[in-house]
């Protein structure tokens, strides 16, 4: 999928957007974020086939095994960020993102989507809703690139 000749004044006008906003599962978590990113850069929704209703972690991992039948948290949303990109046309690159790449980060002990911004990654943080994090600090696991 190709990304909009402006995709990055659109990628900074939903960051923008997302400022100040908590975690809310099934309405702004690390899953439905990256969604957002990807249309603000495409104009293609890829959330249209995963929008299961879930308002908790427990009911996130259950749509994430019923959309992809892959169970646990973080083998899990990879694959659901890996079947997004393939149902979108991105490509799964090795090393190091870039601007705009979306990308499943390992925080701790649980993976987290995110969208490269540069140098730092933008993620929903539990506690602190949208951060930006340098990229870094993290261990990336995997990397979808929109041409």
């Amino acid at each position: 999928m190709l990304k909009r000749v402006d995709w990055w004044e659109k990628l900074l006008e939903y960051l923008e957007y997302c400022k100040g906003k908590q975690l809310n599962w099934g309405t702004f978590d690390c899953c439905t974020f990256i969604c957002g990113a990807i249309t603000s850069m495409t104009d293609i929704d890829p959330y249209k086939e995963f929008r299961l209703p879930y308002s908790t972690q427990e009911e996130a991992m259950a749509a994430i095994k019923k959309y992809t039948g892959i169970g646990g948290y973080n083998k899990g949303l990879t694959a659901v960020v890996r079947t997004i990109g393939t149902d979108t046309g991105a490509t799964v690159i090795e090393g190091v993102p870039g601007r705009g790449d979306v990308c499943v980060i390992k925080v701790d002990d649980e993976y987290v989507c995110s969208i490269c911004v540069g140098d730092k990654l933008a993620l929903i943080h539990k506690n602190d809703g949208l951060i930006l994090s340098p990229v870094n600090k993290y261990n990336i696991t995997l990397v979808l690139r929109y041409i």
